[in-house]
């Protein structure tokens, strides 16, 4: 049993100079003064000297996923393989075909077949002809890129999305197992073209939650109405499903809704984070009966109106809603690249229409999702730290140029 805990990770704080928070067995957890984390693995190579390896980020890689890396990158280091400076295998078994196809193995039935057919058949018609033959330690950002710009030029701007997706997942698989030293579909995001979306909601900007955060505390809403807000902020759930919610449906470690209350008609449940419990506290201090929030629609939005100004309009040019706070999220996180879609979806109760499949990625994205609400809650209270600097930062220079 490892050292490290969930709530150790998470609490972990940055320090002038960089820190490790040992595992055990030569995993660690590098935190550095960035506030940024990564899980090292301290190994000795046959006849080498004892080296690190990066295994990936926190909290995209978990706790529970860091310690199978590196039981894998140990195996592998027992069997003679020298996870650095990996080259093309004379046997053709660091391919990146063949990892493609170990990687899929790996995860087939975890998918519906259907899904597991589309899933290979991009790989095989996008990928394969250009970075097949090619060994795992050869292939750059560049080569993924040039791939993934043939599939755009195309107009397939989701298939690209959700290629690069899985050439990512293919070399994460391929780090783990000491076939490769760094992930180079990567942050490619930026370079390729977005998928438009047509939003029938006026939403906060995620760059904007500094300003908006800082209005919102300054503000003369009543307080109930605010927890309220943050409370749907912080869970990204839909203003009704708050509206509906009985303390009842509040457990330790999650949110529980009723199929009957949502719009899916399904059950959903939602993680809740430090940020998210110390709300319902001051929730259930103001509370009067076994709602959670005795609010209106109109009253919320009337009050979220207050806060941004009448004039307020997002770069579509409408005005902010409550039910925009899910965009918000949902930018922020598709931009972060730390999470798969179908984990952000999830937590949006988008739900999938085979009813067995949706059943199974209940289970299937739980642990994400938690990491995930969690990197959200801090999101927020990294943006709400801010707005308060550049508050006083302006109030300073309007004091000094007086």
């Amino acid at each position: 049993m490892g050292k490290l805990n969930d709530a150790t990770c998470r609490g972990a704080k940055p320090k002038e100079s960089l820190y490790r928070l040992p595992d055990g067995h030569g995993l660690s957890l590098e935190v550095r003064p960035s506030g940024s984390k990564a899980w090292l693995l301290y190994y000795r190579p046959q006849g080498g000297k004892p080296s690190y390896k990066t295994l990936g980020a926190y909290p995209a890689m978990g706790l529970a996923a860091a310690r199978d890396a590196a039981m894998a990158l140990r195996v592998g280091v027992k069997a003679g393989h020298d996870p650095r400076g990996p080259q093309a295998a004379e046997d053709g078994s660091d391919r990146f075909s063949t990892v493609a196809k170990l990687w899929f193995e790996a995860n087939r039935d975890s998918w519906v077949p259907a899904h597991a057919a589309r899933v290979w058949n991009r790989i095989e018609a996008d990928a394969l002809p250009d970075l097949g033959d090619k060994g795992m330690g050869q292939i750059t950002p560049q080569d993924v890129l040039a791939v993934l710009r043939k599939v755009e030029a195309r107009g397939a701007i989701d298939v690209t999305k959700r290629l690069r997706q899985s050439v990512q997942a293919v070399f994460t698989y391929a780090v783990a197992s000491g076939l490769a030293n760094g992930n180079p579909a990567v942050g490619l995001n930026a370079a390729l073209r977005k998928t438009p979306k047509a939003r029938s909601f006026g939403f906060i900007p995620p760059e904007q939650l500094p300003w908006f955060l800082h209005r919102l505390h300054a503000s003369k809403v009543r307080e109930s109405t605010k927890l309220a807000l943050l409370f749907v902020l912080h869970t990204a759930c839909r203003s009704e499903e708050l509206r509906g919610a009985t303390w009842g449906e509040i457990q330790r470690d999650r949110w529980l809704i009723p199929g009957v209350r949502m719009k899916m008609d399904r059950d959903h449940q939602i993680p809740l984070t430090p940020q998210s419990k110390a709300l319902l506290k001051r929730m259930k201090a103001l509370a009067k009966g076994e709602r959670l929030a005795d609010l209106s629609y109109n009253a919320m939005h009337s009050a979220l109106r207050k806060i941004t100004g009448e004039a307020w309009r997002d770069p579509s040019g409408k005005p902010a809603t409550v039910h925009g706070f899910r965009s918000t999220f949902r930018t922020a996180a598709t931009d972060s690249e730390l999470w798969r879609d179908e984990a952000i979806e999830r937590a949006l109760a988008h739900v999938e229409k085979n009813k067995v499949k949706a059943s199974y990625n209940r289970s299937l994205y739980w642990d994400e999702r938690v990491r995930m609400a969690h990197w959200w809650s801090d999101y927020l209270d990294a943006a709400e730290a801010k707005g308060r600097a550049d508050a006083e930062k302006h109030s300073l220079d309007d004091l000094l140029s007086q």
